[in-house]
């Protein structure tokens, strides 16, 4: 199910570039990636108050907990939304600032873009997977 996920979340993103990519052209390049960054970060910031929320009050309510992870969805909804608005417009930005740069600058800019953004989207589960990790072992040792 996990595996399913990812590959969605992944598709959409790649689906979204040519609209994104042209609300970009319409709009400026930057207000469309600080919009995209200000709604990850809005998105996240509302996800992490649900999460606590769940996990503070411990809610035993079917009704409520579901609720509160219908809400989590959407905010991560939410934040796919503005990371593609940012990666879909990035690389345009980035070589719109090089306007002098020869062709191999500007390539290897995109190859570099490209290869954070497949390193950043590889990094997080594994970093949850080491926690997880660190959890069970903390949890076996009491």
């Amino acid at each position: 199910l996990v595996t399913v996920l990812i590959i969605l979340y992944n598709s959409l993103i790649y689906l979204l570039f040519p609209v994104l990519g042209y609300l970009g052209e319409k709009w400026t390049r930057y207000k469309v990636i600080m919009t995209g960054v200000t709604i990850i970060v809005i998105s996240y910031a509302i996800n992490v108050l649900l999460v606590t929320v769940l996990i503070i009050l411990d809610v035993h309510a079917e009704r409520m907990k579901t609720t509160i992870e219908y809400l989590c969805l959407v905010t991560l909804i939410l934040a796919l939304f503005g990371f593609g608005l940012c990666v879909a417009n990035i690389i345009q930005f980035g070589t719109d600032q090089l306007p002098f740069a020869p062709s191999q600058h500007l390539a290897a800019f995109a190859h570099w873009s490209v290869c954070v953004f497949v390193f950043g989207q590889a990094v997080p589960p594994l970093l949850v997977l080491i926690d997880f990790k660190i959890l069970q072992y903390a949890v076996h040792c009491l």
